[in-house]
């Protein structure tokens, strides 16, 4: 899900969730081409995925993010949206996902939070 490229990414905690979102947007036109999915599934690395996200779009910082939550378990859908990122953004956040953006500014609360509860001590 993000909003800096025509490639939106959307992280889900399970694989069965962002398939179904891929299948929705399928229903909304777009096309094989346009869907990607990655999972590391039987425990096998994902190769070059930082790269391919990179030559989509993405900062080295994001795809290596993506890469991360790949390699822990999730799987991690990519659609490229061109003129449609809002939309596709808005259908992967209802199904479930995040992405880096929303991830990072939750870490970031986290971390303040955190902060301010070792300077109440």
């Amino acid at each position: 899900m993000n909003q800096q490229s025509p490639l939106v990414v959307g992280v889900f905690a399970q694989a069965a969730e962002a398939r179904r979102a891929l299948d929705e947007l399928r229903t909304l036109g777009f096309g094989h081409d346009d869907l990607g999915l990655a999972l590391r599934e039987g425990g096998a690395p994902i190769t070059n995925l930082v790269q391919d996200l990179m030559l989509l779009g993405l900062s080295q910082e994001q795809a290596e993010f993506y890469y991360q939550e790949v390699q822990s378990g999730k799987a991690v859908a990519s659609i490229r949206a061109q003129t449609r990122a809002q939309e596709v953004h808005d259908l992967l956040h209802r199904s479930g996902a995040y992405d880096y953006s929303s991830a990072t500014s939750e870490d970031t609360a986290k971390s303040r939070s955190q902060k301010n509860q070792d300077q109440d001590v």
